[in-house]
């Protein structure tokens, strides 16, 4: 049988710098973590979701890969990390150069923060003891 690439991998083209491959060559334990949690959210949840978690995680690996470069594991994220991250997320103007909607910034947070609870709940080894958000 042939190993089809899930969806949510397929669906998008990240480019070199901000893409999966520049966080997996920054910090693998991140990038592994959560890509694995993204093929896990992709058996049970609409396509749709599982790209907007994509997009949401991967704009947070890239950001921490960046600006944090003292995280090589999802347990290592503080609240000081997600702070910082936040003000980025609020900050950063969107691809046409408006800035971002309070939805946006909101549904963003609250994907993460799902990241979090969910990978906490399933006592994953790269898991914080608790969600830092």
């Amino acid at each position: 049988m042939m190993n089809a690439k899930p969806a949510h991998r397929a669906a998008l083209s990240p480019c070199p710098r901000t893409g999966w491959d520049h966080v997996h060559a920054h910090a693998p334990i991140v990038a592994a973590t959560m890509t694995d949690y993204l093929d896990q959210i992709a058996v049970s949840l609409r396509p749709n979701s599982v790209i907007a978690a994509h997009e949401n995680l991967l704009r947070l690996a890239t950001f921490l890969t960046v600006d944090h470069d003292d995280i090589t594991a999802v347990r290592d994220i503080g609240r000081r990390h997600i702070e910082a991250f936040k003000i980025d997320l609020a900050t950063t103007p969107t691809r046409n150069g408006t800035p971002p909607k309070t939805a946006t910034v909101r549904r963003c947070l609250s994907a993460i923060r799902m990241f979090f609870l969910r990978i906490i709940e399933w006592d994953w080894p790269d898991a914080p003891t608790r969600t830092p958000m």
